[in-house]
């Protein structure tokens, strides 16, 4: 009898062991199983040249993806050529998701090339950029760009800028949807200050159209800033105020500043956004007076679950609607929040 005490105990550790393998296999090891799925992902995402905010998002989501097990072909893209080639490249591999912020929201190349991958019932997420007139689109995560717009113009009035003050619009890629939403927040603010001469235009550009750049781009911005002060404004003067769609465009105008050695106190009231590492030194230099964070942490977060849920075969919850042209695309709406020197560590 005291030989088979031990040959019972090993017997029922092992029956113990059998028994939680199938529990596992039933519960938690399933769901460990299901995020480590071999799934293949592609993310492009503008590269840096369009502003160092979206190759430090591309890079965070990409390590995102790939810790939860997925296969994610990431590149960043500088043209509408570039995309449609990797777009191609895609439809050959066979992805199960798409994360997409186009360079060219507006292009018919890009919509043509997103429907014949989405033909392959490839899942497509447009992040922060919506592409539009393709019904190739599942889903759009991304802030209010016209909320965005009323947060910049909202400076205005936290700095209590006086009547008779000078205030110059210098907006944002006229091929981006966003640049009209943001346009359109701005306006919504200070449209009464300047019908009512409260606050003036100098250059008359108030318009989408006339306050709208070629591209996100600080040299494009730069440019724009000196003509509108060598063609509008005596020599010395400056606007007292310009409100600007985006940190890089801000960060143009501060460039033309520095390269007239203004001095930081005489600097006017520039408003950004994006809340980039540039910006917010900035900002803390009393340079740029504000920028707009995008909780970027909150984007990807959120992208993530989103593609997940779609491996899962589980509904993918959205918090509104916006028609794109072609359809009424879901949306996943992240708040953003005004980021002034005070906020800054």
């Amino acid at each position: 009898m005291e030989n088979k005490q031990p040959i019972r105990q090993k017997v029922k550790l092992f029956l113990s062991l059998v028994l939680a393998g199938l529990l596992c296999s039933l519960s938690s090891c399933k769901k460990t199983e299901s995020a480590s799925f071999d799934g293949k992902v592609g993310v492009l995402f503008p590269s840096e040249i369009y502003s160092a905010r979206w190759e430090d998002e591309r890079v965070s989501l990409t390590k995102a993806l790939e810790e939860k097990g997925f296969q994610v072909y990431s590149y960043p893209i500088k043209s509408t050529g570039e995309v449609v080639s990797y777009l191609e490249e895609f439809e050959k591999e066979g992805l199960n998701a798409l994360i997409i912020a186009s360079v060219n929201t507006l292009s018919a190349k890009i919509a043509t090339a997103l429907e014949a991958l989405h033909a392959k019932k490839t899942y497509i997420v447009c992040y922060d950029r919506l592409q539009q007139n393709t019904d190739a689109v599942d889903l759009f995560i991304s802030a209010s760009s016209y909320r965005a717009g009323e947060i910049l113009a909202d400076a205005l009035f936290v700095q209590q800028l006086p009547k008779s003050s000078t205030v110059e619009i210098i907006g944002g890629d006229a091929l981006d949807k966003n640049a009209k939403e943001i346009y359109d927040g701005i306006w919504s603010k200070i449209s009464l200050k300047i019908h009512s001469g409260e606050w003036k235009v100098p250059s008359g550009k108030t318009s989408f159209e006339l306050t709208a750049l070629d591209a996100w781009s600080k040299d494009v911005a730069a440019k724009r800033f000196i003509d509108i002060l060598d063609t509008y404004y005596k020599k010395g003067e400056l606007p007292d105020a310009i409100i600007t769609a985006s940190d890089v465009i801000a960060q143009g105008i501060v460039s033309v500043l520095d390269e007239m050695n203004i001095a930081v106190e005489k600097y006017p009231l520039i408003t950004g956004q994006d809340n980039t590492t540039e910006s917010r030194e900035l900002v803390k230099a009393g340079k740029q007076t504000m920028t707009i964070n995008k909780n970027p942490e909150k984007y990807i977060e959120a992208t993530v679950a989103a593609i997940e849920n779609v491996v899962e075969n589980n509904a993918v919850e959205s918090s509104t609607l916006v028609n794109n042209g072609a359809k009424q695309v879901p949306v996943i709406q992240i708040e953003v929040t005004p980021v002034y020197k005070p906020d800054i560590q």
